[in-house]
């Protein structure tokens, strides 16, 4: 089966609290008892932006610190990846490409799992949601909206309306409305850029 791709599933890496207001009812695997306590990380300090990745032995690209964490996106054209210290400054990033049209938002609230021994004490690295910002709806049918932050509300610039992290319309005239997601990655730099030397890496 050389060459052949498994089927990326749609998901998303956010914390417990986001996961239980989007499905109260939602299931959550337990841990069989043998294993390491759960919220224990043993490799400390393991992410820290200027780290050599101490399990790597492979040529690491300059193009962006090693243990960066990017988003890469998939079916935009080509493999690009946005750079997580972009993201998090900016909050809301809005990009065209390959002719689709996606916006990438950014809140605080979970922590690293690659930081301190303790997860619970380790920095807030914050999560991520990537939507397409074309929508399906009346008089706004395919048009691409451009999204924003403002006091911690995402909202958009042709309507004004609400936006919740998740990605659904809360209140305005868009309310109801459900942006589509998009499949996405999470990783580090070294990692993504040694597979994929022919990346673009998103710059502002």
């Amino acid at each position: 089966m050389l060459g052949a791709e498994l089927e990326v599933m749609e998901s998303a890496i956010i914390s417990y609290d986001e996961f239980k207001a989007l499905y109260p009812d939602g299931k959550v695997l337990a841990r069989p008892d043998d294993l390491m306590e759960y919220g224990k990380n043993p490799y400390v300090d393991y992410d820290q932006a200027e780290n050599r990745p101490s399990l790597f032995e492979g040529e690491i690209d300059e193009r962006l610190p090693p243990m960066e964490r990017i988003v890469n996106v998939f079916g935009v054209g080509g493999n690009v990846v946005y750079p997580w210290s972009v993201i998090e400054e900016i909050r809301v990033l809005n990009h065209s490409r390959a002719g689709e049209d996606l916006v990438i938002f950014y809140t605080e609230g979970m922590n690293s799992v690659l930081d301190r021994e303790s997860i619970a004490d380790s920095r807030d690295d914050g999560m991520v949601r990537v939507f397409s910002r074309r929508i399906a709806y009346e008089v706004y049918e395919g048009q691409a909206l451009t999204f924003y932050e403002e006091n911690g509300v995402f909202k958009d610039v042709q309507t004004k309306s609400i936006w919740s992290f998740s990605g659904r319309c809360t209140e305005g005239a868009l309310q109801g409305t459900m942006l589509r997601s998009y499949s996405y990655g999470n990783h580090f730099a070294f990692a993504w850029l040694h597979f994929y030397p022919e990346t673009e890496i998103y710059e502002r």
